[in-house]
């Protein structure tokens, strides 16, 4: 989701969120307010990113360990069939 934020450089609108509503944020704006700086978005957005960024790798490891607790059950014979539960 994404939403308008003023620019911390030049005071003007710009948006923070996920990246995939900006049309819609800033359709609304006019365009002698809306934020021209380089970056062109807040730093909330770089928070988001790093949020986003943390979960993935986050999800990332709990797969691994998954993987590998699969793993090392079928090494130990656990799982093989159902005969041996």
């Amino acid at each position: 989701m994404c939403w308008a934020v003023k620019c911390d450089q030049c005071g003007k609108t710009t948006w923070a969120g996920c990246g995939r509503h900006v049309d819609s944020v800033m359709n609304k704006v006019p365009e002698a307010q809306r934020c021209k700086c380089s970056s062109g978005k807040s730093d909330l957005n770089d928070a988001a990113g790093d949020q986003k960024v943390a979960a993935s790798r986050f999800y990332m490891g709990a797969l691994i360990l998954v993987i590998m607790a699969i793993g090392l059950g079928k090494l130990a014979g656990y799982g093989a069939n159902a005969e041996t539960l």
